[in-house]
């Protein structure tokens, strides 16, 4: 939480649409299509390695014996969150790498469906970050509650298929041009 408010500027400026001008061009659908491809790639390995890192023994371990928070590692939790931080910073990196991008206007509709995707992982550290800041409350929530809780989080990263498509579309339209 305390990375995420450092970070928060950014996000703003991407929930905004506010382009930095960095001097990055793509002048043709080539390098246009290029670019997209490059960056879809970059998020699908990203995507994997987040999901490797979260399945890895050793970072559900911090968080010691289910119901025994006794056995936690304090250290160790602080350690993952730095590090899933370090992933939320990658993906916001790549998604203002996408927007900041200079093309010809042909190709904005590209680049807008291009912003969308890249957003989509951020928008699930944003569920994901605001349900964690609920779970200091959880105990009093539960005392006016009835049924089963469950004190499992998740981090979703449901990607758009239909706009995977249409990207794919435009990407082999723009490396025609």
């Amino acid at each position: 939480m305390q990375r995420r408010a450092a970070e928060l500027p950014r996000l703003r400026d991407l929930d905004l649409g506010f382009v930095m001008p960095n001097g990055v061009r793509a002048d043709s659908g080539a390098e246009v299509a290029y670019f997209v491809t490059e960056s879809m790639d970059d998020l699908s390995r990203l995507v994997e390695h987040r999901e490797s890192f979260m399945l890895a023994p050793a970072f559900m371990g911090v968080f010691g014996e289910p119901g025994d928070e006794n056995t936690a590692d304090a250290d160790g939790i602080r350690h993952v969150a730095n590090r899933l931080m370090d992933y939320h910073e990658r993906f916001l990196t790549l998604a203002e790498r996408c927007r900041d991008l200079q093309v010809p206007s042909k190709f904005s509709g590209l680049m807008r469906d291009c912003a969308r995707l890249m957003d989509i992982p951020l928008d699930g550290f944003r569920v994901f970050i605001d349900f964690a800041e609920l779970v200091g409350e959880m105990p009093e929530l539960m005392r006016h509650g009835r049924g089963v809780v469950s004190d499992a989080i998740f981090l979703h990263m449901d990607l758009d298929d239909r706009l995977i498509t249409r990207i794919t579309k435009e990407v082999r339209a723009a490396a025609k041009s």
